[in-house]
């Protein structure tokens, strides 16, 4: 009975009802009223700042102790393990509040059901054409997400979680499960990896993973399909920890072929796979096989859907035309003073698509050592975060997070509370601006501050602080 009273016990338990009192909250962001009606929902919104800081409190007394503490005990280390299970079977029952992709996602699989049809030759905003568009209005559901910009393995899924049973709550139940199966993965596969880097810290990095209230919002109660990708670059890691190359680059293809960002991971693992391959006859063999072997997947795959032939990939194109609060954005509106669009967009994308290209390759020409690319693994994708993302939604850093679980550093604070709050903090400004609270403009002014420029002041602080100490340990050098 002690041991269930223990310090990380009550403060994993306090977690898991808070998570149940924040999504009662959140819910009543789905009902705001006018602007000339706020006094309750103002208190709604205070609530939810509250109670968030509250659950970052406790998980970032986990993260620095708690966790620690439970990994002495066999009793509170399952506890531990338990509680995010409970919080995700919670989660799969909870319809998302602060995102519409859940429901783009399933309108996405109603088009793939459709004798002849695919989701590839629709706007996920068409489902209003049809009769089933009255599901999701019961449901306050609106796709609004323009053609998929997924690859096949994921459309399937979609497909597949609507075909089952073609009902709008049980599809969004299986797309729930699929999401939170895959944190498990990822979590086993970060132990896994991590053991290899940081024996000693392999399973404290592991549960800050899974505890981290990013993870635990974005991906369980809002359903987002990130998570696949990184259990395939996980997977694609995995593999290249144990030297099987191969294997990895396979594993890292079939994450493109869930969602296209894991093409910027590819020079690093490339890099690392010559670096620790001898380039003899049997090993351009196996390269090419593995080429033929990714054809052959990618055309598989992509049969069930080619009706729509080269507009499979509209969907991934269309999401590099137009810049919100990232760095292309700022460029893009200096251009607009002195031309007309599209060109300050244009001009944008190739400007920032230039900058993060050579600087993928320079962090990845500086991969020897499966330590080097699993920091690569981390450079790229905060790079990707800050510079090369034309959008930068609250589960955007999930993919940083997911490669600082690998490695226990000086930046671990950065990327497991600093970035996962602000995140969270900047997450209702969507539904605020939708609303009418606030205007567009106004939207995309708080998005900036909260989620991209406070962020960065904070990691330019942190940098600093470190530069600054190392330089006093070099002037103490005798």
């Amino acid at each position: 009975m002690t041991k269930l009273f223990s310090k990380s016990s009550l403060a994993a338990l306090l977690s898991l009802a808070l998570y149940i009192v924040v999504y009662f909250v959140q819910k009543e962001f789905l009902v705001l009223p006018g602007v000339n009606e706020l006094s309750f929902e103002r208190m709604m919104i205070l609530s939810y700042a509250i109670i968030t800081a509250i659950i970052f409190g406790l998980y970032f007394w986990l993260f620095k102790t708690g966790i620690e503490l439970a990994l002495k005990d066999s009793f509170t280390e399952k506890v531990l393990w338990l509680v995010p299970l409970l919080i995700c079977i919670f989660a799969i029952f909870c319809r998302p509040v602060f995102s519409d992709d859940l429901w783009s996602y399933i309108s996405s699989g109603f088009f793939s059901d459709l004798p002849g049809d695919n989701t590839y030759l629709h706007m996920a905003a068409d489902i209003a054409k049809f009769p089933i568009a009255s599901e999701f209005a019961q449901l306050g559901a609106v796709p609004v997400t323009s053609v998929t910009p997924y690859g096949p393995i994921w459309s399937l899924f979609e497909w597949f979680a609507f075909h089952i049973s073609p009902n709008v709550g049980v599809a969004a139940i299986v797309l729930k499960l699929g999401v939170c199966a895959a944190i498990f993965g990822c979590t086993w596969l970060i132990s896994k990896i991590a053991k290899i880097l940081d024996p000693s810290r392999y399973k404290w990095l592991a549960l800050a993973f899974l505890w981290n209230p990013l993870i635990l919002v974005e991906i369980a109660f809002e359903g987002h399909n990130d998570i696949w990708m990184i259990f395939f670059i996980l997977v694609a890691l995995y593999f290249a920890s144990r030297n099987k190359l191969m294997r990895s680059l396979f594993a890292l293809w079939i994450g493109v072929l869930c969602k296209f960002l894991p093409l910027i991971y590819f020079p690093a693992f490339a890099v690392f796979t010559l670096r620790n391959s001898k380039p003899n006859p049997a090993f351009f063999k196996k390269l090419l096989f593995l080429v033929a072997l990714c054809a052959f997947t990618t055309i598989v795959l992509y049969l069930p859907f080619w009706s729509a032939g080269i507009h499979c990939f509209d969907g991934v194109l269309g999401m590099r035309e137009k810049s919100q609060v990232t760095l292309s954005y700022w460029i893009e509106r200096s251009l607009g003073y002195v031309m007309k669009a599209p060109y300050p967009a244009r001009i944008s994308t190739v400007i920032v698509d230039i900058g993060f290209v050579l600087l993928v390759l320079w962090i990845s020409m500086k991969v020897k050592t499966f330590k080097d690319l699993a920091r690569a693994y981390l450079g790229i994708s905060t790079s990707y975060l800050f510079i090369n993302s034309k959008r930068f939604w609250p589960w955007y850093p999930d993919m940083p997070l997911s490669a600082a679980a690998l490695l226990d550093g000086p930046w671990s604070l950065f990327f497991f509370i600093i970035l996962p709050l602000f995140s969270r903090y900047g997450a209702p400004v969507s539904v605020l601006r939708n609303a009418g609270w606030i205007t567009m403009k106004q939207g995309g002014y708080y998005f900036m501050a909260i989620q991209v420029v406070i962020p960065i002041l904070i990691l330019c602080a942190i940098a600093f602080k470190r530069f600054l100490s190392s330089r006093m340990q070099e002037s103490t050098k005798p």
